[in-house]
């Protein structure tokens, strides 16, 4: 790393503080292309840097000034992972991560087309990279677990009495196909990071709701409205939407098997 600009900076944060350097950071941290779709997120990012403590800052930056660190990775004698940002303005590969993959024996390299923050610019190919790097390469034992994660994600959105249910109806006949699902929609999308289980749920109710798939829809009414993953008042703004966009005749279906399933919660007769 440069030392003196290095430097620089530091004083710059110890006299003016982190808002003092945050356009020139935030232009490091995050591709020009990544904040001009994910606004909200680099929005976030930046009042995370603002609000860090002055000293804090200063002190990261000294370590990062002093480290003499070269001369000791031929030390490291287990597999390693170097992940290099295409877009990284701060700590590009060449200069830098090619001197760590030439210092690490049998280091291996990947490429992400993201800048220096891949966690949160391209959270999805970084995980892949780190699973396919990670975990064993058994078809079985990957295929398991893969199936273990998606059944948590399956368990938090539709309650372990459902899932429950569901995987003991399981027979010789359809018991690929419930992997399958687990494994690619409850882990594969279900556990993607890009939006949150309720932004999921009005998409699955909306969908199933232009398809006609009542059964599907009144599952994830019933389990959004006994796990309190949305309102009565969200599912009825959901349902009004999906009246222009999928037909008012859908939605009208849609509104009375939603009324079934929310009277017989009322009445006690549903339970989780």
């Amino acid at each position: 790393m440069d030392a003196g600009a290095w430097h620089d900076r530091i004083e710059v944060v110890r006299t003016r503080g982190t808002p003092a350097i945050a356009d020139m950071v935030m232009g490091r941290f995050l591709s020009p292309r990544f904040v001009a779709t994910h606004g909200g997120a680099a929005e976030s990012v930046r009042q995370g840097l603002i609000a860090m403590a002055d000293a804090g800052y200063a002190g990261c930056g000294a370590a990062i000034r002093d480290m003499v660190l070269i001369d000791r990775l031929p030390a490291i004698g287990i597999p390693t992972l170097i992940v290099a940002g295409d877009r990284d303005t701060s700590t590009p590969f060449v200069g830098h991560g090619e001197h760590i993959a030439a210092a690490v024996p049998g280091a291996r390299v990947v490429h992400l087309d993201a800048a220096h923050l891949a966690p949160i610019e391209t959270p999805a190919a970084l995980a892949a990279m780190l699973r396919d790097f990670l975990v064993p390469t058994d078809t079985h034992d990957a295929a398991n677990t893969l199936f273990e994660a998606g059944l948590l994600n399956r368990r938090r959105v539709l309650g372990d009495a459902w899932v429950d249910a569901s995987l003991a109806k399981r027979t010789d006949f359809t018991a690929d196909f419930q992997a399958m699902i687990t494994r690619i929609a409850w882990n594969e999308v279900w556990g993607r990071p890009g939006l949150d289980d309720r932004s999921r749920r009005f998409i699955v109710l909306a969908i199933t709701v232009a398809l006609g798939r009542w059964e599907e829809f009144a599952l994830h009414v019933r389990t959004g409205l006994m796990r309190d993953g949305f309102t009565r008042e969200e599912l009825k703004e959901v349902l009004m939407q999906s009246a222009i966009y999928a037909g008012v005749p859908a939605a009208n279906t849609a509104f009375a098997e939603a009324g079934k399933i929310i009277a017989d919660i009322d009445s006690g007769s549903d339970k989780d």
